[in-house]
């Protein structure tokens, strides 16, 4: 097994999608690896949903976030389809808590139009124990 990190953040899981004409991409998270067999048994699911779009009243691209339920997130990527060299991210973005840990999520995207494919480089990280509200 290869455990990959840097010194803030666990790399969970990194890959790549084609995205073939702005087709939704949806991520199920799970968490049931239990390396340290703190939470024997412990498994919760975490969907992410990633919709590509296309607005001719903004100039730039733009990522926004909305917490669909408890346990769904969608990402918009708006305007991803003309960056010959790519749209990213400065720096990983905070989507949710899995196993009480703070997730993040670093993309690069290429695209050339509307309908073309698109590559979607990904990489979650899972961060510090998250603080809970009290």
């Amino acid at each position: 097994m290869l455990k990959i990190s840097t010194e803030q953040y666990d790399i969970w899981e990194t890959g790549s999608v084609l995205v073939h004409n702005n087709e939704t991409i949806i991520f199920k998270l799970t968490d049931d690896y239990d390396v340290d067999k703190k939470f024997p048994g412990y498994s919760e699911e975490l969907n992410i949903k990633c919709v590509f779009t296309s607005d001719s009243n903004i100039d730039s691209p733009t990522t926004s976030i909305e917490v669909v339920s408890e346990d769904t997130a969608m990402i918009t990527f708006c305007n991803f389809d003309k960056g010959l060299s790519g749209v990213s991210n400065s720096r990983p973005f905070l989507i949710g808590i899995v196993n009480d840990r703070n997730l993040y999520l670093s993309y690069r995207i290429y695209g050339l139009t509307e309908s073309s494919m698109k590559i979607f480089y990904y990489t979650w990280y899972l961060g510090a124990v998250a603080k809970k509200n009290e």
